[in-house]
Order: structure tokens, then sequence, then C-alpha cells
């Protein structure tokens, strides 16, 4: 059996040392099915992307109407500040009046912290 130690928010990324006091230590993830490192590796990953996150979801409303590959990166500015993330969804809407058609976009993207 293998017992993986859950650490999250290093200050040096990839290392959990036991000094580093940004660290927010999980359970320790053990289980008689884990019998391979790479295994509890990925169940320990698992278990932090659930728990903790350094992303949050944004939405943006466009007045364009240019299609853009969920997965993408992209970069917005709003004033003076530039922020990347990847898209995780877009819609496109049309709506009609009298006499008149709107289209635009909608984008949501998930950028870090």
């Amino acid at each position: 059996m293998t017992t993986i130690r859950v650490c999250r928010n290093p200050n040096f990324p990839g290392e959990c040392r036991s000094d580093d006091t940004a660290l927010n230590w999980g359970d320790d993830i053990s289980n008689v099915l884990l019998t391979e490192e790479s295994a509890a590796l990925e169940r320990g990953r698992i278990e932090i992307d659930r728990q903790y996150t350094n992303r949050i979801s944004s939405n943006l409303s466009l007045y364009r109407t240019t299609f853009i590959q969920p997965g993408k990166l992209i970069a917005t500015q709003n004033l003076s500040k530039i922020e990347t993330g990847k898209v995780k969804h877009i819609s496109i809407k049309v709506a009609k009046t009298e006499g008149s058609i709107s289209v635009g976009s909608e984008i949501t993207m998930e950028k870090n912290v």
C-alpha cells in the first residue's frame, strides 16, 4: 500500500517542504488498492483538484461574433489590466426585433486568481 501526503499552495512549486509556512496540508491519501506510486500520485492530483483550485471563472459579453475554440488561451484587457485565461464555453446569441437584428457572444473564461 502506498500513502501520499497532500500539500497545497507551496512557496516552492512542485515541492512540499516541511518548513514551508504557506503550505495547506490535506489528509493523507491511503488505500489498499493504491499499490503503484503513479496511481497514488494521480489520486492525489484528483483530490487536490477537487478540494483546492487557484482558478476562477469569468463571464464576458462581447459584441463581436467570432467563434473562439474552447480550450484556447485568450487575453482580455479591462482598463489597464490584462488578464489571460482559457476559454471554457462560448455561446453566440442572435436576437431579432422589429426591423433589426442584434448579434453578440458570451464567453466563459477560466483564469488564475
